[in-house]
């Protein structure tokens, strides 16, 4: 961790995007507060103009999240990747069963089955 400034990691699918009012909510505190927010999805970062259209549209500023986690592509690299992202991160909010099992990073669950995406 850098001091007391955090590296938060966001997924998109299920997470960001299946509960908006909360992260609309908590992306501009952390933000505010000085904290880093990366997205960690799997989504292609070439894509991420896509995705930043949805964030603006759910009320969310794309410009308060960092977008360099995010894969290169053009293969998915799936759990490799996550587990990749995870590394560089002091906490993530992602909806993958099973994550904090495969990571020491803490994993803070969303669950898809409740997601409004």
């Amino acid at each position: 961790m850098n001091g007391d400034k955090l590296t938060i990691g966001l997924d998109l699918d299920q997470t960001i995007y299946g509960f908006p009012r909360f992260f609309a909510a908590f992306i501009p505190a952390m933000h505010a507060a000085g904290h880093r927010l990366c997205v960690t999805s799997n989504h292609l970062r070439s894509r991420w103009p896509e995705d930043c259209e949805r964030l603006r549209a759910l009320g969310i500023d794309p410009d308060m999240l960092d977008p360099h986690l995010m894969q290169q592509g053009p293969i998915d690299h799936g759990r490799a990747h996550k587990r990749w992202m995870a590394k560089h991160v002091d906490f993530m909010f992602d909806d993958m069963v099973g994550f904090n099992e495969i990571t020491k990073t803490v994993v803070f669950v969303c669950p898809h089955e409740k997601a409004e995406d």
